[in-house]
């Protein structure tokens, strides 16, 4: 793969992306127990997963050794926006649930299907540059998906 290419896919296939999908999904099935209104488990969604973010990038500029702060605010940005992505999916299909295209329920279920495929594709993704084989790249996104699954699972029992 071309260093362009790899930089390229490297913004939004990181281990960031991952945490963000599996973190949204686990969020909006907790909250979808409490909350029966399309925009208000929107907007609690999102503001739950940006206090996440902010946490992240904290944590990072924090254990950040370097002694130039703008590049260590920079760089934790940077690597931590990933975790957002995770709120693409969810807003568009939300939407459609404020909109009346479909129920807050089904989009919901919508919207964990999404997450668990994103991070099937997520988990392709990162095979490629360490792989050429197919099956490798294919048994990495399935594992990836799998995983996410139990992981959103997981969440909601927790919730």
């Amino acid at each position: 793969m071309r260093a362009g290419a790899a930089q390229w896919l490297g913004r939004f296939v990181n281990g960031e992306a991952v945490y963000g999908t599996i973190l949204t999904a686990g969020v909006v099935a907790g909250l979808s127990h409490f909350i029966d209104d399309a925009s208000e488990l929107l907007l609690t969604s999102i503001g739950t997963v940006i206090v996440f973010w902010i946490a992240h990038a904290f944590a990072e500029i924090v254990g950040d050794r370097s002694p130039d702060v703008r590049r260590a605010v920079k760089g934790a940005v940077t690597r931590s926006t990933g975790m957002l992505w995770g709120l693409v999916p969810l807003t568009v299909i939300l939407c459609l649930a404020m909109t009346g295209v479909m129920s807050l329920d089904v989009s919901v279920n919508v919207e964990i299907g999404v997450s668990i495929v994103l991070l099937t594709v997520l988990g392709f993704f990162a095979a490629v540059p360490k792989t050429d084989r197919l099956w490798i790249r294919l048994l990495c996104g399935a594992g990836a998906g799998a995983l996410g699954a139990v992981m959103i699972v997981l969440k909601e029992f927790v919730h």
